[in-house]
């Protein structure tokens, strides 16, 4: 696996409107802030594969508190990751919905641990 699988990521999340923020994650990782108010960021396990963590305001992303989280095995190859992680951002992420209140309601990943 290599770094194209963080910086595909990092920039899918810019074109999708995340904005980048200023706060670096456990291993100085880019985080990035979305308009439901969550903080993101992709990072690289030492051999579970990648991970999609989310933090639920700046205070949180700022100490690294992160929930949410979405790992991706490294036995898939760098095209299905990288792929997987885009369908699932679009899917949990980007599809927020209006619940009967009017409030954004956010859906949580697959896993959340």
């Amino acid at each position: 696996m290599s770094d194209r699988v963080i910086q595909e990521i990092q920039d899918f999340f810019l074109t999708n409107n995340f904005e980048e923020t200023d706060l670096r994650g456990y291993k100085n990782e880019k985080i990035f802030k979305y308009k439901d108010g969550f903080y993101y960021m992709i990072s690289q396990g030492e051999k579970a594969g990648y991970y999609i963590e989310a933090a639920s305001n700046k205070e949180e992303a700022k100490n690294r508190i992160f929930e949410d989280t979405e790992r991706y095995p490294v036995p898939w190859g760098t095209i299905e990751i990288i792929d997987d992680i885009k369908k699932d951002i679009k899917k949990y992420i980007l599809k927020n919905k209006i619940n009967m209140t009017g409030e954004t309601e956010t859906t949580t990943f697959r896993y959340a641990t």
